[in-house]
């Protein structure tokens, strides 16, 4: 299926542009979701290493929040499809969070893994769509 944005707001978030506010500010908002939510998937993974439970599930409630931002702000209107793959995806994240009470880490690697993978795709974004809007057709 062919897709076509003009800009990564357009792709997947239900945001409007403030007066004097450029794309790439709802565009760095979705990065820096990502980002929190990875660190505290690294630090929850951390304190899981050391035994630190009680802060390990803070953690993992924190990264969860983030997700969860997310996957509220997807615009299932503008992409359907893809916005339902998506939430999929981070429901499956919030899903491997949770069974990581099992004392077992390899939960938190892969929802950070699958995290780390769309915050790369993301990133990349509005030098792709900057790109296509410079090419001559």
């Amino acid at each position: 299926m062919d897709y076509q944005f003009t800009t990564s707001t357009d792709f997947v978030l239900n945001t409007e542009l403030n007066k004097g506010e450029t794309v790439l500010e709802p565009h760095n908002d979705v990065l820096a979701h990502m980002e929190n939510a990875l660190n505290f998937m690294h630090t929850a993974k951390r304190l899981q290493t050391t035994g630190d439970y009680k802060s390990k599930d803070y953690t993992i409630r924190r990264a969860v929040f983030h997700i969860d931002n997310l996957r509220d702000r997807l615009n299932f209107q503008a992409v359907g499809e893809l916005a339902f793959s998506l939430e999929n995806i981070f429901n499956y994240m919030i899903q491997k969070l949770g069974d990581s009470w099992q004392d077992n880490y390899k939960h938190i690697d892969e929802a950070a893994q699958m995290m780390y993978d769309l915050k790369e795709g993301w990133a990349r974004m509005p030098l792709d769509l900057a790109m296509e809007e410079h090419t001559v057709h």
